[in-house]
């Protein structure tokens, strides 16, 4: 068996404040016998919306016998179709987004007019020792974030959730591991890159949804509709990213199964976090007990985001440039050697002649300037080696 999830949102410019009803589609998909549960979409942050889990078969909706037995049943695009219909909505679909008559939609703009829940935060952490890349990260989203520093790590606690970087930043290896930490609503997500490039663990804890059916007790149908109420995902050992444990997996489930209160602390601890991420994540920078004070307020300023864009677009190598990172390694050492040894005859002829028609700062500065020749171009032809 597989599951869907489905997230009903109100009809976009629609005139209305009412959230969708969301007895209304426990009413339409129980009047069909098929195996759903459903959720409001307060629980994960989205306002006015309702969550809708349907167990499949194939692209068929699982549908229910009176004897509790189950079987393939309606296309899911029918289901999809009439619950908006039903209860007058869009429905999203992993990423996609469509309307009442299958057409798709723009999912930024349907997503731009759902209103979230004031209860959504995002906390960005990864390994550094000052807060120089956190600010021009929030120079470059035009975000805005209370920072801190907590034992290694820079700890940036967004304003707005919706405004926060996609996890995990592509940062050097020397950040890692990134990680970031969030609460919408009731629901609670981890993200952590342990090294550039790697798969990335996300651990979640969703609310339970609530079955649209009564069915007989230990009956198929019984055990279908209880592992769509379900909140951990099932055991795939193929599904698990290189670079953790294998036996985090199991204790990371067991938080899953709890209560949600204390899911982001556990995992926190489990994946070597800063402790302090979950408590900002869970109360919004309030009331965390040891926690950072005195945050460094960072923003979208002017001077950060040209220093941002000054590192990200470093200026075009001349032509003269490009010829000497060309030079084979013998010709290069000749040249180093050269400037060093004119480097050191000049200063020798300092030292032992009097020469009175040349002034000797000159001489010393063409001493050192042959010197830094020397130095510079061995380290530009080297930074230019693979």
């Amino acid at each position: 068996m597989d599951d869907v999830d489905l997230v009903l949102l109100p009809l976009p410019d629609a005139d209305r404040d009412e959230p969708l009803r969301r007895d209304a589609v426990v009413e339409h998909l129980g009047s069909r016998r098929l195996c759903g549960a459903t959720l409001g979409g307060e629980r994960i942050g989205v306002l006015g919306a309702v969550v809708v889990r349907l167990a499949l078969h194939d692209a068929q909706v699982l549908a229910v016998d009176p004897d509790g037995t189950v079987h393939p049943g309606p296309q899911l695009g029918e289901v999809v179709l009439g619950l908006a219909h039903r209860v007058g909505a869009v429905v999203q679909v992993a990423d996609v987004v469509v309307d009442q008559h299958g057409d798709l939609l723009d999912e930024e703009r349907v997503l731009a007019g759902v209103a979230r829940s004031p209860r959504s935060t995002v906390v960005s952490a990864w390994r550094d020792d000052d807060l120089l890349l956190a600010r021009m990260t929030a120079a470059e989203l035009g975000a805005h974030a209370s920072a801190w520093l907590v034992d290694g790590w820079a700890v940036v606690a967004w304003d707005d959730g919706a405004s926060a970087p996609d996890a995990p930043l592509a940062f050097p290896a020397r950040q890692h591991p990134v990680a970031s930490v969030g609460r919408a609503g009731d629901l609670r997500s981890v993200q952590v890159a342990p090294a550039p490039g790697a798969d990335v663990l996300e651990v979640t804890w969703a609310p339970p949804l609530t079955r649209v059916l009564d069915v007989p007790p230990g009956s198929a149908a019984d055990a279908v509709l209880g592992a769509l109420e379900g909140t951990v995902a099932h055991d795939d050992p193929d599904d698990w990213p290189a670079g953790f444990e294998p036996g985090l997996r199991p204790r990371l489930q067991e938080a899953q199964r709890g209560s949600g209160d204390d899911f982001l602390a556990t995992v926190a601890r489990l994946l070597w976090l800063p402790p302090v991420v979950a408590g900002l994540a869970e109360h919004g920078g309030t009331g965390v007990r040891g926690g950072p004070s005195l945050p460094v307020r960072i923003g979208d300023g002017t001077a950060h985001r040209l220093a941002w864009e000054h590192v990200r677009t470093p200026a075009p190598e001349t032509e003269a440039e490009r010829r000497l990172r060309a030079q084979p390694r013998r010709t290069i050492v000749r040249q180093v050697a050269t400037n060093l040894l004119l480097a050191a005859a000049i200063v020798a002829l300092v030292l032992s002649v009097d020469l009175r028609f040349v002034p000797e700062w000159l001489l010393w500065a063409m001493a050192a300037f042959a010197a830094f020749n020397a130095v510079s171009t061995w380290w530009f032809w080297r930074s230019g080696q693979h």
